[in-house]
């Protein structure tokens, strides 16, 4: 009960930053942190990075550009042996990697808010060429994070999504998944990062991969083979 309580109200905080993050009152910091945090999440579980941001944040310098970008081989050895962080070599070097290019950024455009806001071209694209592990899923997850308008690519709002009756299929382009996420973000006037937390999360604690059907409510709707 306690546990369902903790997660019901991590769930309710998360839609309520979804409804109102924007960028543009963001710091170059801010991008830095919240790029970092989808890097150390697109291999393990977004929960447990969370449980570990404190000892993270502090670690990085409170994810500081000009700090991060200026880290020594010295400073990598220290990451690496830091009690209760991720102890990833290749990510490590690709966040100070990527506080490096952010830097290049800023002096062009000012501010990385400036970039996001006015880059000519196409956005998505250029933050895949330019940053260390941000590809084709990870993107997403840093635009959304960001209050862009769209959705994860991700196995739990795929499965739920195609158990709904929304797709024929969890094997469908991402195009289609974003196509009927704006129609649901339309309909109940929500933006689109909220609908992507709510299917996620639904997904993640009870639609999974062996439905836990006696929490759902859903369940006459659903196309799951586990149902019968």
């Amino acid at each position: 009960m306690v546990e369902n309580l903790a997660t019901t109200l991590k769930i309710v905080k998360d839609i309520k930053y979804y409804r109102t993050v924007d960028y543009h009152n963001w710091k170059d910091n801010d991008f830095l942190e919240t790029m970092a945090l989808v890097i150390f999440s697109s291999t393990l579980d977004w929960d447990i990075v969370k449980s570990k941001w404190k000892a993270i944040k502090a670690a990085f310098s409170n994810f500081n550009v000009n700090k991060v970008a200026s880290y020594t081989k010295k400073d990598n050895k220290r990451l690496l042996k830091t009690p209760n962080i991720i102890p990833n070599k290749a990510k490590i070097r690709g966040i100070i990697q990527n506080a490096k290019q952010m830097q290049e950024i800023i002096k062009e455009y000012v501010s990385f808010a400036n970039y996001v806001c006015f880059y000519p071209y196409n956005l998505k694209e250029d933050l895949i060429e330019n940053f260390k592990f941000i590809g084709e899923k990870t993107v997403l997850d840093f635009m959304k994070e960001m209050g862009f308008p769209v959705i994860k690519d991700d196995v739990h709002i795929r499965r739920v999504f195609y158990r709904l009756g929304l797709t024929n299929s969890e094997d469908v382009k991402q195009k289609e998944i974003l196509s009927i996420a704006k129609e649901i973000a339309e309909a109940v006037g929500e933006k689109m990062g909220v609908v992507d937390c709510v299917f996620w999360s639904f997904g993640h604690h009870i639609c999974k991969a062996k439905p836990e059907f006696e929490k759902c409510s859903l369940v006459e709707f659903c196309k799951s083979p586990h149902k019968n």
